[in-house]
């Protein structure tokens, strides 16, 4: 007489929920991102630098756009050429400053840190966004940002402004860091 080997019955639904467990991508849950941000007060040797305004800008760029009608017009003998020139022009310029596709994430609350020591210090965030704000009464310059192992530095963040190294933040006002997973 032969030994009948038998094997357990497995279904089709446990088969198929072992079958997606496998398949399933990696998390990285529990991992901290984040990193240290350092900052020191502000020195006295710090010179304003002259700028033009946003309008002024925008004045000067329609100066500059009349001027270039009127040059092209008058080349050109007031023909078409010299409208559509402008106009494709202006429409590449509009069109290559916004992307049309762009990535969309879901973007958590800031974690609020603040900088209070008049001296400078650090400040440790485990968080995607950390809004830094500068509670210490005196002129704060952002010394260094420094991500931890398993994170990079996100540029641009959430909110305006960023945070970069030497950007001072002035009595009562804020600055924005953010961090991300390392890829790979």
């Amino acid at each position: 007489m032969q030994a009948k080997l038998s094997l357990p019955r497995v279904s089709g639904k446990s088969l198929t929920a072992f079958g997606l467990l496998l398949c399933g991508p990696a998390a990285w849950a529990g991992v901290p991102v984040g990193g240290t941000i350092e900052y020191e007060p502000l020195t006295a040797n710090v010179a304003a630098v002259p700028s033009l305004s946003e309008w002024m800008l925008v004045l000067l760029g329609l100066l500059l756009a009349v001027m270039a009608y009127r040059a092209l017009r008058g080349r050109v003998n007031g023909r078409l050429l010299s409208n559509l020139t402008l106009a494709g022009g202006a429409l590449a310029a509009a069109a290559a400053g916004h992307g049309l596709i762009q990535e969309v994430r879901a973007t958590p609350a800031a974690n609020e840190q603040n900088m209070s020591s008049a001296s400078g210090g650090t400040v440790e965030t485990t968080a995607y966004w950390t809004r830094l704000t500068n509670t210490s009464g005196v002129p704060l310059k952002i010394k260094a940002i420094r991500p931890n192992d398993w994170s990079h530095v996100v540029s641009p963040p959430p909110e305006t402004p960023e945070c970069t190294v030497n950007f001072v933040v002035s009595p009562g006002n804020t600055c924005n860091v953010a961090f991300d997973w390392l890829d790979g």
